[in-house]
């Protein structure tokens, strides 16, 4: 019986053989989407029936011009999903550059930030400091993690790649 030698514990693959996305990482992609997560939030409070006094106090928290730093991380946080042999070019695309992406969606976030505030450090908020200190861990941890840069190495291969790969007779 043929053993197949893993870099990490067996079960930190999925079923097609490649590593499944962690919970640090999913954490990390949901901080990286919490300006559209809120508003979907606020949709579904306006949908329940007008959201009342909740409403007045969750409606400054969001602001719209952050939702464009949400969106490389949500691309990347979907294919988490679609990591599958029959998944499209694109997908892979996605995978293949998902630290990349990461950073381009923090610093998004961190130019944002300057062009609302500017450079004078005295303009900044507590939360402010919060958000940007979260975003710098997040870009740390896809910097420095040994397998988070394993992981965006892996996609399961396209079938036809499968059965190539498969033993000959």
């Amino acid at each position: 019986m043929a053993e197949t030698s893993f870099k990490y514990n067996f079960l930190r693959y999925n079923q097609y053989g490649v590593l499944k996305a962690n919970w640090p990482l999913k954490f990390c992609l949901i901080f990286l989407c919490r300006h559209m997560f809120l508003l979907l939030a606020l949709i579904a409070m306006s949908f329940k029936g007008g959201g009342g006094r909740e409403m007045a106090y969750l409606t400054p928290l969001l602001d719209k011009a952050f939702i464009i730093s949400d969106l490389p991380a949500l691309a990347v946080f979907f294919v988490i999903g679609a990591r599958r042999p029959e998944a499209k070019d694109l997908y892979r695309w996605i995978w293949r550059n998902g630290r990349s992406i990461i950073y381009a969606s923090v610093a998004l976030y961190l130019g944002i930030v300057t062009l609302r505030n500017g450079l004078v450090l005295s303009n900044y908020a507590a939360v402010e400091w919060v958000m940007i200190a979260g975003n710098a861990v997040v870009a740390f941890y896809a910097w420095r993690s040994e397998f988070i840069r394993d992981l965006f190495h892996e996609f399961p291969p396209p079938p036809e790649e499968k059965e190539k790969a498969g033993p000959e007779s």
